[in-house]
């Protein structure tokens, strides 16, 4: 059986917006952009679909050659595993269709993770629990390192 990857949840968010898949790890306080053909993979990867099958729609798709859609997706599932953003899949999902998922330009272009840090320190506070006397949220100190 082929390898089914799924959202490492709940410390990994994610939403694909305009073609362009924006994910956050809350654990760590980063966000990623994911763009070209990677929304197309990251919506592969919500339906929990073997990697098999996002290559297979991917090549569909853009009409590239399937065994460089393997070597793509395979090569961001990779990134996205060491990341910690994705996790094996205990079972796969059911095949579905990724033709609804916005591509813009509708061109193929290789996917691209960006990682930004520049919000860290507010996404790792938690307004809720981590305050002083009057209310305030107090930033933890893993984000100030």
């Amino acid at each position: 059986m082929e390898p089914a990857f799924e959202i490492n949840a709940p410390d990994v968010v994610g939403e694909i917006v305009d073609g362009e898949a924006i994910i956050m790890h809350l654990g760590r306080g980063y966000y990623y952009s994911l763009e070209g053909s990677g929304a197309l993979i990251w919506g592969g990867i919500e339906r929990r679909m073997p990697a098999g099958s996002i290559a297979d729609a991917l090549a569909a798709r853009f009409g590239i050659d399937p065994s460089q859609a393997r070597e793509t997706t395979g090569a961001l599932l990779d990134d996205l595993l060491s990341h910690k953003l994705v996790r094996p899949a205990g079972q796969p999902g059911q095949e579905a269709d990724l033709s609804e998922i916005p591509v813009p330009g509708g061109l193929y272009a290789e996917p691209r993770l960006e990682i930004f840090t520049d919000l860290q320190d507010l996404l790792l506070l938690d307004p809720i629990h981590d305050v002083d006397d009057a209310g305030w949220p107090i930033a933890p100190q893993r984000a100030r390192a």
